[in-house]
């Protein structure tokens, strides 16, 4: 059996999809790739293994292609919100895989 609603409950559904469509239209509306605070993985410089620069304490902390990488748990925050799928994945099992083909 269908849910019935109020007149007034369709007219608020209405405006809350008109403010989402407005937000849309203007390019404010943003669709994140899981919830915020939500535990991701993040590949990142292996400092400690780099063979590239010759003293690792002079490291950049810059992912380049041919450093050492390892991965390391954080919270997601609007600032991955870039790199989410390139160096930040939902998994670790994921992360792993770009580690694994470095090596």
């Amino acid at each position: 059996m269908a849910e019935k609603y109020t007149l007034e409950e369709v007219m608020e559904l209405a405006k809350k999809g008109e403010k989402y469509s407005e937000l849309e239209k203007s390019g404010r509306l943003l669709k994140l790739p899981c919830q915020l605070e939500t535990m991701v993985y993040k590949v990142i410089p292996d400092c400690s293994k780099c063979k590239i620069v010759e003293n690792p304490s002079k490291c950049t902390r810059k992912l380049h292609a041919d450093c050492p990488k390892k991965v390391m748990p954080s919270l997601f925050t609007p600032d991955l919100i870039n790199e989410y799928g390139k160096t930040v994945f939902g998994t670790e099992s994921e992360a792993l895989v770009i580690v694994a083909g470095n090596k």
